[in-house]
């Protein structure tokens, strides 16, 4: 019988973690390696030599999947790329005003977090739907071009489109960041209909943003890992774990990294689970400290699922 490999890998602030085993289920190899946050998929890559090394068949491994901190890191450190953002001509402060909720109830005279795009870095667009799809202003798009020329003006390299009611008719979103694609391609754009196209202007808003703020850098490493794991003889396709515990495709997750902001700590309470179920225990604290932040979680049977967190100073 030709032996195949599962191979699992979670990259931390500090350490990176793997794990191989093999298609009977027995762990074929389990290995440490330092993480390198000037490069994080380099990291990966120094664990495949380190595998081959043993020697394991790199060529044999039929399923690879990792998961990471570096959106959650860059979140939390603020070390992300200068963000811009385009939003309907009158909703400039909607990263300002937020849900004008106290972070501290008690605490009248407490501050608010500093947004992740300052208020000169979001520029108003003349365009207008409606609360049922039906347009009532169709996009500027010498506003828009001449928008975008400030921002860059300015320094941006990741531009967020968040429009009002695009959740119900993106139509005018798409058409920005088609424009924006076409026309100035060296900037990472992201649209909150492609992202996360929800009711709720504040919350689409910001985790469109957090999508852009995190993009470039998220994009840039998923694209070098594919390429770096192929050229070490690793064919199998590339697959990030999602903040819900499921899995993505490098290629999506390149173009929507927020969705891959709770991927490490995610795939830990999964694991977790699956091995108190083993042991016929219900009841699990998980707790996981990395180098940058500590996860912590209490499973009662199955993990909760939530539509809501906290990561660092904003609501996700």
């Amino acid at each position: 019988m030709t032996v195949t490999y599962r191979l699992g890998i979670d990259i931390g602030g500090t350490f990176t973690d793997v794990m191989l085993t093999d298609n009977n289920g027995r762990v074929a190899a389990t290995l440490k390696t330092p993480s390198v946050p000037s490069a994080p998929e380099q990291a990966i890559l120094n664990a495949i030599e380190q595998l081959k090394a043993i020697p394991i068949d790199i060529e044999a491994v039929e399923l690879f999947v990792h998961g990471t901190t570096l959106g959650v890191n860059t979140l939390i450190e603020r070390s992300g790329a200068t963000t811009g953002l385009l939003v309907t001509r009158g909703f400039r402060d909607v990263l300002e005003i937020r849900r004008l909720r106290l972070e501290n109830t008690t605490n009248l005279y407490g501050d608010k977090p500093d947004p992740l795009v300052p208020r000169y870095l979001v520029k108003e667009i003349d365009e207008r739907c409606l609360a049922d799809g039906r347009i009532y202003r169709p996009l500027a798009a010498d506003d828009l071009r001449q928008s975008v020329q400030e921002l860059l003006a300015e320094g941006v390299t990741a531009i967020a489109v968040s429009f009002l009611h695009s959740y119900h008719n993106p139509e005018h979103e798409r058409q920005a960041v088609e424009l924006i694609r076409k026309e100035f391609p060296g900037v990472f754009v992201c649209s909150s209909s492609e992202v996360w196209p929800q009711q709720r202007e504040y919350e689409r808003t910001l985790v469109t943003v957090m999508n852009a703020y995190i993009g470039s850098r998220m994009n840039g490493y998923f694209r070098k890992l594919e390429v770096g794991v192929k050229e070490r003889g690793l064919h199998a396709q590339v697959l990030s774990t999602m903040s819900n515990g499921g899995i993505m495709t490098a290629q999506r997750a390149a173009d929507e990294p927020v969705k891959t902001l709770l991927s490490g700590p995610a795939s830990g309470v999964i694991g977790a689970t699956h091995v108190a179920r083993l042991a016929a225990i219900n009841k699990v604290v998980t707790f996981d400290m990395g180098g940058t932040s500590v996860d912590v979680a209490v499973i009662d049977g199955e993990p909760a699922y939530s539509s809501e967190n906290q990561i660092g100073d904003f609501p996700v």
